[in-house]
Order: C-alpha cells, then sequence, then structure tokens
C-alpha cells in the first residue's frame, strides 16, 4: 500500500490508472482503501474509514487495518469525544489502532486536538493497572501524545494530580505523563511527588525513557535523587536507574553526576 500511495502522488500516470482500478473494484472495502490512496479527495476517504473504526471497530477490514499505518501521511483530525468514547468502549484495540496512525506519527501533526486532559487520565488510569503501564506500548505511545499536545494552561491539571497524595490517579499521570511533557521541570513538583518519582523509576514501575533526569534541576538531584540513591542496597537494576538519572540530567545541567558508589562520587557531585 505504501508503494501504491508514493506511485500516485509521484506520477499523474500512475493516479490516473490507479483511480480508475480503484473505481472499478467491486469489492466495496477495497475501493474504499484504493480510493484513500490515489484519489483527490484522499485524505476525505482516509478520514472515514478512521471515523467508522473508532465508531464500530469490529467493522475494520483487513485492508483498511493495513491501510490504517499509513494514516499519518494524511493532514485529518479527529474529534477527541469520539476519541474518548471509542476508549471508553474497547481500551486496547482501539488505543493500539490510534497508536497506529496517530499517537507514533508525524509529530508535527496534530490530529487529536486535546482540551479534556483530566478525562484521559481517568480512562486510561482506569483501564489500565499499573503492571501494564511498561508492558503495552500503545499506553506509552498515548501518554506522550498527550503530554506534547496538551495545552499550556491545562498542564496545571496534570501537576495538580500528580502533586496530589491522595489522588488515586496521582501515580499515572507523575509517572507515565509528567516525565513526557516539553519544557517542565521538577520544580514544578512538591517534595513528596519528586521522591515518589524518583522511587517509582528505580524500581521499574514506569518507562526506562524519558528518565526523571530529562526534567531534572539541580535541586531534585541534590535534594532528591542523589538521597534517595543512598539508601538502596546492590540490585543492578536500581542502580543502573540511579545512573541513568543522573547521566541524563548531566546532559541538561552540562555536567556529570556520580552515584554514592562510584569512587569519586563525594568529591565531583560537590562541585
Amino acid at each position: 500500500m505504501e508503494l501504491l500511495r508514493c506511485l500516485a502522488v509521484r506520477s499523474y500516470d500512475w493516479n490516473v490508472k490507479l483511480n480508475e482500478i480503484a473505481r472499478a473494484e467491486p469489492d466495496t472495502t477495497l475501493r474504499r482503501v484504493l480510493l484513500a490512496l490515489v484519489s483527490k479527495k484522499a485524505e476525505a476517504q482516509a478520514k472515514r474509514i478512521v471515523i467508522r473504526a473508532l465508531k464500530n471497530i469490529d467493522s475494520l477490514k483487513v485492508q483498511e487495518r493495513t491501510f490504517c499505518s499509513l494514516i499519518s501521511d494524511y493532514n485529518i483530525s479527529i474529534e477527541e469525544t469520539l476519541a474518548l468514547d471509542a476508549l471508553q468502549r474497547d481500551t486496547l484495540r482501539v488505543l493500539k489502532l490510534l497508536d497506529d496512525f496517530l499517537f507514533s506519527g508525524n509529530r508535527d501533526k496534530h490530529p487529536i486536538k486535546v482540551e479534556r486532559i483530566g478525562e484521559w487520565i481517568e480512562v486510561l488510569h482506569s483501564k489500565f493497572p499499573p503492571e501494564d503501564w511498561t508492558s503495552q506500548h500503545s499506553l506509552g505511545s498515548a501518554c506522550a501524545y498527550l503530554a506534547r499536545m496538551v495545552p499550556i494552561v491545562d498542564q496545571r491539571t496534570i501537576l495538580s494530580i500528580a502533586n496530589s497524595s491522595d489522588n488515586q490517579r496521582r501515580d499515572f499521570a507523575l509517572g507515565m505523563i509528567v516525565p513526557h511533557i516539553p519544557a517542565i521541570t521538577t520544580d514544578l513538583l512538591n517534595e513528596i511527588a519528586s521522591k515518589r518519582l524518583v522511587e517509582m523509576y528505580v524500581t521499574g514501575k514506569i518507562e526506562p525513557h524519558p528518565s526523571p533526569g530529562d526534567i531534572a534541576t539541580e535541586k531534585f538531584i541534590s535534594e532528591t535523587v542523589l538521597p534517595y540513591a543512598e539508601s538502596i542496597g546492590e540490585d543492578a537494576w536500581e542502580r543502573r536507574s540511579i545512573e541513568q538519572v543522573l547521566l541524563d540530567a548531566g546532559r541538561r545541567h552540562d555536567r556529570r553526576y556520580h552515584a554514592p558508589w562510584s569512587p569519586t562520587a563525594r568529591t565531583n557531585n560537590a562541585r
């Protein structure tokens, strides 16, 4: 399908021929897909396939599911309400579908305008237990997309949840979304949330990338990460996780941090 799309876009003769084939195709599903690949109204055709899939994912045929991997090449937009309603009905399959043609596509395109971040967090948190947070690729993609797309004014909603110890969605917002938000730092987290973020990362409860070091301030490293590192034992995973946080933070701060077990830690971290 990708080859057909490329030929249709780059060659007028191929486009004409493929349009003729598409319009003569007796199979309705295949005709829809071919028209979405080559017709002048390709984006409208592609959007219709997506909307129909979100309304009833079982209606999606094999050819259309294959075509969905190319959707990110199109400039289409999807209503946020439609996506949220679909997630409520069939979370895992819809999220994988969205991951294929929206979340993992061109980072410069914004197919879903995020205006109800609280509802996104509520739906995703309610459908995925903590043990699934690092094993569901589509969930990670969705959280990264939400973090990139949420308006600055609504970042306060995420941070409010992340800083609320008594909020059941605290860990989800803190661990799965906050590290992906562009241009924020750990200074926006309170002391309890800061410690919890490090704990979740070091114990493998959240994704290894990005690490808290990507949003860390020097205060966060000196007052939260290094004291926490002093408390861990010989566990290799936990030590590597601390080292990754320090490495990522060091890149941000243009300096090198050393874990407490490093022979040069005391001298270098004091600089």
